[in-house]
């Protein structure tokens, strides 16, 4: 008996391959079902290639075909003509490649089993590539990586040893390289240059052609900078702007840095008061601006790249305006005009100098008044309830200079 079932399933296999008639055991309800396939299978379909099952059956037993892939399982209904049982796989079944394995069933069993294969169309039909990352500094090793899958219509992935060709233009040099496929891949790291620009890639295969995708190649962080400063003039008159310039921010590959690149100008005066500017470079040099002090003073100033370059320090020294500071205090009305207060050219001061008046008894100080000047002119008054003796000593400081005086209130 065993040998017997032995060259049964020998002859269904062989029914199965090459179309003819095989002898099949009886079913659970008894029947002997007499089937065959009709003109026999193919081993290898290509894609988008139709895939019909036609058996031969006596049986009125229901009978469905199962289709296994990576891709989908299906379970066919026949459509019956005669003795013949037909089933097509749907379009979107055998639009993609692998291996299918098939299964034609009648009461839960599979009577008849076999399997083929679905492979890309020998054409390709578009390129899916991938380029990243798509921007890196110059040099030291820095890359970027180009990876190509070359498809059919279907967008099933071409066998491997694929031709495929990734073309890379920086500068006025264009490189080719002719990678076939590996695991449906191709790929190619293409490192950065020592100059900075962009770098434009593309893949070619067959007849089909990528876009161009670019990578940005930026040049490394800056190398250490010098800074100088020019001014109008060295009085410390509170209103002129002195400015800081960089040299050339460059890498060490003597790349300009990009634009936009900022730079933090520290300043600390003679008092250790911290002060701060900045700018962002263009074409590699950044300029940051600041207003002169309305007293003697020395700024010792660097730059920073932050967590990159620092630049070398400087001192820039303010000196005293020669400044001339009339006053006038009316007695009755107990008011005190400052003005018109000139500056070193003998011109009025500019609009909103500090004026500082400070008053003291015979003790100690009293009294602290700030004010601006308005057309050179500032005037302050001493209310009588706070301020009630007859004597006091008055300092007035203007830009620096500091005038003293003593006035006198009667009642």
């Amino acid at each position: 008996m065993v040998k017997r079932v032995t060259i049964i399933v020998a002859l269904v296999i062989v029914g199965v391959i090459f179309g003819a008639t095989a002898v099949l055991p009886k079913l659970k309800n008894g029947t002997t079902p007499q089937t065959a396939i009709l003109g026999g299978l193919k081993k290898t379909y290509i894609a988008g290639e139709p895939i019909v099952f036609n058996f031969k059956a006596n049986t009125q037993t229901e009978t469905s075909l199962l289709l296994k892939s990576s891709y989908a399982t299906l379970l066919l209904s026949a459509v019956k003509k005669g003795d013949t049982l037909t089933f097509t796989a749907p379009a979107f079944f055998y639009r993609k490649t692998g291996k299918v394995i098939w299964k034609l069933i009648a009461e839960n069993t599979a009577i008849v089993t076999g399997a083929f294969e679905i492979i890309p169309q020998k054409q390709t039909a578009q390129i899916e590539n991938y380029l990243g990352p798509r921007s890196m500094p110059v040099g030291d090793g820095h890359h970027t990586m180009m990876v190509a899958i070359p498809e059919d219509m279907y967008g099933n992935p071409m066998p491997d040893s694929t031709a495929t060709t990734i073309s890379n233009q920086f500068l006025d040099k264009i490189a080719y390289y002719d990678l076939p496929t590996q695991d449906f891949i191709s790929w190619k790291r293409l490192y950065a240059p020592e100059k900075s620009g962009k770098m434009l890639t593309s893949v070619k295969c067959g007849a089909m052609e990528t876009n161009e995708t670019e990578t940005d190649v930026y040049p490394a962080p800056p190398e250490a900078f010098t800074i100088t400063f020019s001014r109008n003039h060295a009085f410390a008159d509170g209103n002129q702007l002195t400015t800081l310039t960089t040299s050339v921010l460059q890498d060490k590959f003597g790349n300009i840095v990009t634009d936009g690149t900022m730079v933090y100008f520290k300043m600390t005066t003679k008092e250790n008061i911290k002060l701060e500017t900045f700018g962002a470079t263009v074409n590699g040099i950044a300029a940051g601006k600041f207003l002169a002090p309305d007293h003697e003073d020395i700024y010792n100033v660097t730059a920073y790249v932050t967590g990159m370059a620092e630049s070398n320090s400087i001192n820039i020294s303010y000196k005293p305006v020669p400044v001339d500071i009339p006053y006038i205090f009316n007695v009755r009305e107990r008011s005190l005009k400052i003005g018109r207060v000139s500056s070193f050219m003998g011109q009025v001061v500019p609009e909103g100098t500090v004026v500082t008046v400070k008053l003291y008894d015979k003790q100690k100080q009293c009294g602290t008044f700030t004010g601006y000047t308005t057309n050179g002119v500032a005037a302050f008054n001493l209310p009588k309830k706070e301020y009630a003796l007859k004597q006091y000593t008055v300092i007035i400081s203007v830009l620096g200079k500091s005038v003293k005086t003593e006035i006198h209130l009667n009642e």
